[in-house]
């Protein structure tokens, strides 16, 4: 997957606006959560929490380092679903974001999300659900990038 390159604008008047392949974005606020049932390597983690990174920033037009993604092993027997009658181990992914987003949009990340969690660490796409958890953006404080998330507008996606 390739990398995005993202640039502060030069106008020195508009903080929270970034350049990301010639599109101005708004940051945002996510926090993606992997629970999974299996292990990984550190260098298969960075890869797969990049690859998200940057999936979930294309997907919704914001700037990567506001991302944060994390990896929790539960181990053979910590995580499950009911499949058939029968237990069997699972993964889900948990998305907290910026409350407004549409469902479509919403719907077209999780398809594209589940593409990473196969593609980077094998993880079949029928054993992963994926749950969004929208906040107002003054409920999550980056303080290298300036403080609370902007509020998340329709004309953001534009």
């Amino acid at each position: 997957m390739p990398r995005q390159e993202i640039r502060r604008d030069d106008d020195d008047h508009a903080p929270n606006t970034l350049e990301l392949r010639n599109c101005k974005v708004t940051q945002s606020m996510p926090y993606l959560q992997l629970d999974t049932t299996q292990s990984f390597s550190g260098e298969e983690k960075a890869a797969f929490s990049a690859a998200l990174a940057d999936c979930y920033a294309r997907h919704m037009q914001m700037d990567r380092r506001r991302i944060s993604v994390a990896i929790r092993e539960l181990g053979p027997d910590g995580l499950w679903r009911i499949v058939d009658d029968q237990p069997v181990p699972a993964n889900l992914l948990m998305c907290d974001i910026r409350l407004g987003r549409e469902a479509a949009r919403r719907q077209a990340l999780a398809e594209a999300m589940l593409a990473v969690c196969q593609a980077e660490l094998g993880l079949a796409v029928e054993r992963v659900n994926i749950e969004f958890t929208q906040h107002a953006a003054d409920e999550m404080y980056h303080p290298t990038l300036g403080g609370f998330s902007p509020d998340w507008h329709p004309s953001d996606d534009q």
